[in-house]
């Protein structure tokens, strides 16, 4: 699986900031590509009395609509949301906004901390207390406070949605998509804390939360077509060239009939030729992606998962953003599917990795 995280940085050296610069912060990653946003930051607001349109918010509305989840700190004082106080009712935001995913902190014992922000608008709890974070100068501390939470739940849900990806495809050539309704729900584990102090009374759970979001949308793989193909060399496989990660995939899931029709002629591998002996790590770039083609998913040996995909825009020539390395003797193939998932296009090539 792979997960690219952008780090952006919207307070000074002393945390203090304006929701201007952490929206302009928002925003950049989001035109980067980012699907997820954990924000370990927040404030207090107390205001006379509780009304609806204090939880919305235009920004966050458009990143929901484009599909962008977002996570915050649930806060840090210990207070109850929806409380009241001399000077008016204490919300934490910009967890209590509309359109994000509100969490609080628990502690060793599975219990909400002490310090956590409860409540109203508070949607789940994740593990908050004595986590071992990077700090300062290359060091590492163990840390206690929901801006740990916050990105415990933000990077499960990304172990998910990577998962989801490297099987499916990328989601927007996917329907239906996973709207920010579906991931609250399945980011829950089970009734274990009270309702009036988290929404979903649910404790992060990366498995279980890999299982529901499996369960809930059985969406069509994209498998190799079975063309009866056998290769002596079964055991070989690829490795990713970011972190040292292995490919793997597994040989579950339907097959489709080939189309003898394929273009098997000016769709190709560019840079490679039958038989070469390749080393170290290369993104893998195809020529003469025919048009309506919308995903490139490619295989090695046996395998009839990928273990990468491409999404393709309008592009002749596409490329693998990651480098990938190969052992062993072994095929490698590429099918060009349309968005309706019907095979346009296939071509291979044998290769010889050490």
């Amino acid at each position: 699986m792979n997960v690219k995280i952008i780090p952006v940085r919207v307070l000074n050296a002393k945390g203090l900031g304006s929701s201007i610069e952490i929206n302009r912060g928002i925003r950049w990653a989001v035109d980067q590509g980012a699907q997820i946003v954990n924000l370990s930051l927040g404030y207090e607001i107390s205001l006379s009395k509780t009304n609806t349109s204090m939880f919305k918010n235009d920004f966050f509305a458009r990143l929901a609509k484009r599909g962008v989840v977002v996570f915050a700190a649930a806060g840090n004082d210990g207070f109850v949301n929806g409380s009241s106080t001399n000077s008016g009712v204490r919300y934490s935001f910009p967890a209590s906004y509309d359109h994000v995913i509100a969490v609080a902190a628990t502690d060793k014992a599975g219990k909400l901390s002490d310090f956590t922000v409860r409540g109203d608008r508070i949607d789940i709890a994740a593990p908050g207390t004595g986590i071992l974070a990077t700090y300062s100068e290359g060091s590492y501390v163990y840390s206690s406070g929901t801006s740990m939470a916050s990105p415990i739940a933000a990077g499960s849900y990304g172990l998910a949605l990577a998962n989801i990806i490297d099987r499916l495809g990328p989601l927007d050539r996917i329907s239906p998509n996973i709207s920010i309704d579906s991931v609250e729900s399945a980011l829950v584990t089970g009734f274990t804390l009270e309702k009036s102090d988290v929404a979903s009374q649910g404790i992060i759970d990366a498995s279980k939360l890999l299982s529901i979001l499996d369960t809930k949308f059985p969406l069509k793989k994209v498998d190799a077509p079975d063309e009866g193909e056998k290769n002596e060399s079964s055991s070989t496989r690829g490795s990713s060239g970011n972190g040292g990660s292995e490919v793997s995939s597994d040989n579950s899931g339907d097959t489709t009939t080939s189309d003898n029709s394929l273009d098997k002629v000016t769709f190709a591998f560019e840079g490679l030729s039958e038989g070469q002996v390749v080393s170290g790590f290369h993104n893998i770039q195809l020529q003469g992606v025919p048009s309506g083609t919308a995903l490139i998913a490619l295989y090695w040996g046996e395998k009839k998962s990928p273990f990468t995909t491409i999404n393709v825009q309008s592009e002749s020539e596409v490329k693998t953003k990651t480098r990938w390395s190969f052992k062993g003797i072994g095929k490698l193939r590429a099918y060009a599917f349309s968005a309706n998932r019907n095979v346009v296009a296939k071509t291979e090539i044998l290769l010889q990795g050490k």
